[in-house]
């Protein structure tokens, strides 16, 4: 009689454990994955705030292009000359982009690869007309050199929008 009267009396304070051991596994469940999902969601916010940058930077270098490119023409075809860039507080937009797809998107590293080989192309050989004067030069030397940054323009004006659309289909992946 005694052992199921001393059961009996265990029987309250087994279930009041057994509950609160329920209760604790529940609320630690419920607790580690609505941490792991507010993580996931700050990490997808982040990285989409980084390819919203990128995108960006691509507009800005693709108008400062622009702008190089029509002065690039300007200066072979009506012999004016170029005027220098100005100075601009915090890293050229291809510095960012570049820190940027190095530090968080090495799987873009191809098309950042073709953007800066078709800027450094483009950038070295305006530079090498810097001082040109075109007045003297002969009408085949200007049209040949027209063609020549048409080329390399277009071939930036390309390689801007690859990278752009791997951005884009990064972000709706």
């Amino acid at each position: 009689m005694e052992s199921s009267s001393v059961i009996n009396q265990w029987i309250p304070v087994i279930g009041t454990l057994g509950g609160a051991l329920l209760g604790f596994i529940a609320m630690f469940t419920t607790a580690f994955f609505k941490q792991r999902s507010e993580h996931n969601k700050a990490e997808q916010d982040r990285t989409r705030a980084r390819l919203e940058r990128i995108y960006e930077l691509l507009i800005i270098i693709n108008q400062e292009m622009g702008t190089s490119f029509a002065q690039a023409l300007s200066a072979v075809k009506n012999s004016r000359p170029m005027e220098p860039r100005e100075r601009r507080v915090g890293p050229a937009p291809l510095i960012e982009l570049e820190m940027l797809i190095n530090l968080y998107f090495s799987d873009l590293g191809n098309e950042r690869k073709k953007l800066l080989e078709s800027v450094g192309a483009f950038e070295m050989k305006r530079y090498s007309i810097l001082h040109t004067d075109f007045k003297k030069e002969s009408s085949e030397t200007k049209d040949s050199l027209t063609k020549l940054f048409v080329h390399l323009n277009a071939d930036v004006r390309e390689s801007i929008e690859d990278l752009k659309q791997s951005v884009v289909n990064r972000v709706i992946s």
